[in-house]
């Protein structure tokens, strides 16, 4: 193999570690300092071939957050729609940086790409 073959599977190694490491310590802070308000899915889109976008707001003190997850397709019998826009779910964000969050979408925590703690 050639240099640049070893040279793009150790980025390739070492980007990996870095996103499960941010990923295991957004989960720490979550869990040892999470705090639980009420969110809003403001919006659903269609992100790639077969990927979507799930959107949602919440409320920390004076200051609205908005943050956006990888999601499979799925459609909300209670809000008939796709991805439940308009829902009000659980969000549990970090005390300390309330940009990290998770939204609990219940019987939909299924399609979600990343979970974070729900």
């Amino acid at each position: 193999m050639k240099k640049w073959h070893y040279f793009f599977i150790i980025a390739l190694l070492c980007f990996s570690l870095f996103v499960l490491y941010k990923k295991s310590v957004e989960q720490n802070m979550l869990a040892k300092d999470g705090v639980v308000t009420i969110g809003e899915i403001v919006g659903f889109r269609h992100s790639g071939k077969s990927s979507y976008t799930l959107i949602y707001k919440y409320q920390v003190g004076d200051n609205i957050y908005k943050e956006k997850i990888p999601s499979k397709y799925f459609f909300c019998k209670e809000a008939d729609n796709s991805g439940c826009v308009g829902l009000k779910f659980k969000v549990i964000y970090s005390k300390s940086n309330p940009n990290i969050s998770d939204i609990d979408l219940e019987l939909y925590n299924k399609y979600k790409g990343m979970r974070l703690y729900y």
